[in-house]
């Protein structure tokens, strides 16, 4: 069987000249086209072999050329070019060749201006002459009449057809594998294995090819967003930790930021974070406009998280739901209900992600961006990638988890959304992952220590003063006078609250309300219970002062 391929489409020229049939190979290699200005093509068997020169052919602009011309007639235009694509998204091999040239005559600051037989020289250089064309082609190439009006129209079409391409070879790399994996063998991909993998290389083309980079002018709606600003009367900018002071310290979660929470092997940082997306994602008389958020955990599994989640909310201990005594328990079910409904009426999404490489995390907050809209994503800690490419096979810890952080980073950029991760502090050196990569590359870094013995003599001063320290040791654009503000770590209930300076004040107790504000008491007939848990925080017992403090505070 043949196929007639139309050469106007394939050269995005017209020609008198005819010459003989060149017939296509039928093996699988992608080869430059030797081809001059033939009338047709014939491809031996395409349906057999689906070969990617063949298939190749039908994705090639018609404006390739227009880009071409209208850069080698003006040098600024050339410059923009270079700016936005590479030589790659020519699919035309000869075109290609002729844009490398143009690029590389075009950067050098002695040529003023492009003259054809520079450019053929150049082009020749590149391995023009193996495609089979002529010099002929150039003076195409150079008199052709292009209106530079229509650039962007033409830059439009050549990208277009690119990501068109790109996305053929990604479905024909992933019916390949399909087919490779189609058997149930103990060596072969499973199904949700390939469903994953599929997922990601379909985010990652996304990520390159789902929004157009434009360049936007200073100026453009800067009136609009200064009153948008000037009419939110809220003083803080970013999303809302639950932590006031440090709220106004770093002017809240910002989008397109990269908050990092640095501290030492189970101080709490995990815990700290999912009072941070208690406080962004759930909604309640502080939080009335409540976010979408991700969490990606390679440590905790959904169930774990959102166990650890309720006990936040309810303020019951985490191992009483998780063991399931909890919701037998008659006054602690209703309060397990209202907070089941709480979080129910939120937007938190979940992935257990223990094997990770930074592309798969930022691949996976760009699918949850696209399809649920986050504005925060959680990451749930920085640490070697478990899949690594071959080119970071010997690499440095340092320099894989400064990779990390940049992935993170760029990713909170592009989407414009905040991302929250974690760290670990080495105990011994004191240094953040062993590296100053991480607190280099991420835009606030805030240290999560415990207090020593002699700073939290018994429960009351803990309570006033703090069982953790949150140390802002980085913050783009500068923080307040204060570094340093404490926390208490309420263990059994997994809450991080601010200390309160003041003895008379109590942050066990405002918190309580927070909670119990998202439940109407009297419709629940909670007002009991929601003294008696008042009462077994603020328990002043001198002789089981010491069980108190390991029951409620973390280390």
């Amino acid at each position: 069987m043949t196929k007639t391929v139309d050469p106007y489409k394939l050269l995005g020229i017209a020609t008198e000249e005819k010459i003989s049939t060149i017939i296509v190979p039928k093996n699988n290699e992608e080869k430059d086209l030797p081809i001059a200005t033939p009338s047709t093509i014939v491809v031996e068997n395409p349906s057999a072999t689906e070969d990617l020169l063949a298939i190749k052919i039908n994705f090639i602009s018609d404006y390739e050329k227009a880009l071409l011309n209208i850069a080698f007639k003006n040098k600024v235009k050339l410059t923009e070019l270079q700016s936005k694509i590479t030589s790659d998204y020519f699919l035309y091999q000869p075109n290609k060749i002729i844009y490398t040239a143009l690029c590389t005559l075009g950067n050098d600051p002695e040529i003023i201006s492009i003259d054809v037989p520079a450019l053929v020289k150049k082009a020749e250089e590149y391995g023009f002459q193996k495609t089979g064309l002529s010099s002929q082609y150039f003076l195409v190439i150079s008199s052709s009449y292009y209106n530079e009006e229509n650039f962007d129209f033409y830059l439009r079409d050549v990208t277009d057809a690119y990501c068109k391409y790109q996305l053929y070879l990604t479905l024909k790399e992933q019916k390949e594998k399909l087919l490779k994996n189609a058997k149930s063998e103990d060596k072969n991909l499973s199904g949700t294995e390939l469903v994953s993998d599929f997922s990601t290389a379909l985010s990652k083309l996304n990520l390159k090819h789902g929004s157009e980079d434009e360049v936007i002018e200073v100026h453009k709606d800067l009136r609009e967003l200064v009153i948008e600003r000037a009419e939110d009367t809220g003083e803080i900018a970013g999303l809302l930790t639950g932590l006031p002071s440090l709220d106004k310290a770093i002017n809240g979660l910002m989008p397109g930021k990269l908050t990092v929470i640095a501290g030492k092997a189970k101080s709490g940082k995990s815990t700290f974070m999912g009072n941070i997306v208690r406080n962004v994602a759930i909604p309640s008389r502080e939080n009335l406009n409540p976010v979408p958020v991700l969490i990606i955990s390679t440590e905790m599994t959904t169930s774990e998280d959102a166990f650890r989640l309720l006990s936040m909310v309810s303020h019951v201990p985490e191992r009483l739901i998780a063991n399931g005594t909890a919701y037998r328990n008659p006054e602690y079910k209703e309060v397990l209900e209202a907070g089941i409904s709480a979080i129910e009426e939120s937007k938190i999404y979940h992935v257990y992600l223990p094997d990770f490489s930074a592309e798969s995390v930022c691949n996976l907050i760009q699918y949850y961006k696209l399809k649920y809209n986050i504005e925060l994503a959680v990451f749930d800690y920085i640490k070697m990638e478990t899949i690594q490419k071959d080119e970071n096979r010997g690499r440095r810890e340092d320099q894989i988890l400064g990779d990390v952080t940049t992935a993170l980073k760029n990713i909170a950029g592009k989407l414009n959304i905040h991302v929250l991760t974690g760290c670990q502090v080495n105990t011994r050196t004191g240094l953040i992952a062993d590296s100053d990569r991480i607190a280099r590359y991420c835009d606030t870094l805030v240290a999560f220590n415990p207090k020593g013995a002699e700073e939290v003599a018994d429960v009351s001063s803990a309570q006033v003063f703090g069982t953790h320290d949150l140390c802002i040791l980085y913050a783009r654009g500068g923080v307040a006078t204060w570094s340093t503000i404490p926390v208490t770590f309420y263990k059994q209930y997994l809450l991080v609250l601010e200390a309160q300076r003041r003895p008379e004040a109590s942050g066990v107790q405002d918190a309580l309300s927070q909670v119990f504000s998202r439940i109407d008491p009297q419709r629940h007939g909670m007002q009991e219970i929601e003294d008696n848990i008042q009462d077994s925080f603020i328990s002043d017992n001198v002789s089981e002062e010491d069980e108190l403090f390991d029951d409620f505070f973390g280390e």
